[in-house]
C-alpha cells in the first residue's frame, strides 16, 4: 500500500486534480468519521491512495473493502470490554 498522512494525501489529491473540491477539511473529516479507511499511528492518520482513488471513482466503501470495520472503533470496543472484566 502507498500509506500517506492527511498532509500527503491532500496534496496528491490536488496534483491530480488542481480544480478539487474537495478541502482538507473535508478529507480529514471523511477519515476520522470511518468514512475512509486509515491507520492511526499516535496522532498521525494514514490512508491508502489506492484505496483513495478507487472510493473517490464512485465505489463505495463495502464494494472496495467488503470486510472493512473501523479499526479505532474496534480497538476502542475491546478497550472497553477489558475495562468491564
Amino acid at each position: 500500500p502507498r500509506l500517506r498522512t492527511l498532509t500527503e494525501t491532500y496534496a496528491y489529491l490536488k496534483a491530480m486534480d488542481s480544480e478539487t473540491a474537495i478541502t482538507q477539511n473535508a478529507l480529514r473529516l471523511m477519515v476520522i468519521s470511518g468514512q475512509i479507511p486509515c491507520v492511526k499511528i499516535g496522532k498521525k492518520y494514514l490512508i491508502d491512495l489506492d484505496f483513495l482513488e478507487v472510493f473517490f471513482k464512485g465505489s463505495k466503501q463495502g464494494e472496495a473493502l467488503p470486510d472493512y470495520q473501523y479499526p479505532i472503533s474496534i480497538v476502542q470496543n475491546e478497550y472497553r470490554m477489558r475495562r468491564a472484566r
